[in-house]
């Protein structure tokens, strides 16, 4: 058995139609650049992965890790190749993002608006007394008669 450890470091492509509730599903496929299935056959141990020393995150739940081993023939090579396919499912922990960008604006969405109404109730309410006083002032000048 040969163990080697290594770190890899892959992107994955988000979907974010329905951010901050996304689910995002990312897949690493491992394989030999070099030998085919007679040379280099391998396979994963589990179907799913290890996770004792996994260290829980702030922004994503981890939904499952999951291997298989598949058999792939390329045109170029008469032989099959081994490749091995990680899953890895995370679903984003929405209440951050709730807390963080929504509510804040909402409150300012809504605050703004306010000010906005409230600036022509004024105007309306500012006119609305104007002519109540210029009314007042002209009906004392008839009745004053």
């Amino acid at each position: 058995m040969f163990m080697y450890p290594a770190l890899y470091r892959t992107a994955c492509r988000l979907d974010i139609r329905f951010f901050p509730y996304d689910q995002q599903n990312c897949t690493l496929v491992i394989s030999s650049w070099t030998g085919s299935k007679s040379d280099l056959d391998y396979e994963a141990e589990f179907d799913s992965v290890n996770l004792d020393n996994f260290i829980e995150n702030e922004e994503w739940i981890l939904l499952s890790f999951t291997i298989r081993r598949i058999e792939k023939k390329f045109a170029c090579c008469p032989e099959p190749w081994v490749l091995l396919e990680a899953s890895l499912v995370v679903r984003r922990k929405p209440l951050y993002y709730i807390v963080n960008l929504v509510v804040p604006a909402t409150v300012f969405f809504v605050y703004y608006n306010s000010v906005f109404y409230l600036v022509i109730l004024f105007v309306i309410f500012v006119g609305a007394m104007f002519t109540a006083f210029v009314l007042n002032v002209h009906l004392q000048k008839i009745y004053a008669r």
